[in-house]
């Protein structure tokens, strides 16, 4: 009796491991799908904007201020409709104050999208050396 009770809880406990494992494993397939597809999309973006590197060694996560910088500083609206795509809103918003090359009217354009002052730029007030004033 008891080395039934003992076989039917280990069962069990093999049955509820099994589950989890198969989550996992089908989340993290999920995942690869995503990034995939997120990382195809990057190379649908202008290739004039990415003169100095091959898109194909651009990742998504990795290169997120990169890519965004980029998008807005030197893209078109294809390109922005992209990077949406790409990024959701709450993520670009998150990381668009930090950006260090953006010019006034790209910084202007960003707060009134995001609402966010343009005094939280880190580059607001700067003259980049490459623009003509």
């Amino acid at each position: 009796m008891i080395n039934i009770i003992l076989i039917k809880k280990i069962y069990f406990n093999a049955r509820i491991k099994l589950y989890y494992l198969k989550d996992k494993i089908k989340k993290t397939f999920i995942n690869k799908e995503i990034i995939n597809y997120r990382n195809d999309l990057i190379q649908e973006i202008s290739k004039s904007i990415f003169w100095d590197v091959k898109t194909e060694n651009l990742d998504y996560d990795r290169n997120k201020e990169y890519i965004i910088e980029r998008v807005y500083t030197r893209g078109n609206q294809n390109d922005e409709l992209l990077l949406w795509k790409i990024y959701s809103y709450y993520t670009i918003k998150k990381i668009i104050p930090y950006l260090d090359g953006l010019d006034d009217i790209t910084i202007s354009y960003l707060s009134i999208m995001f609402g966010i002052k343009k005094e939280k730029f880190k580059c607001y007030g700067k003259k980049l050396p490459h623009l003509k004033y």
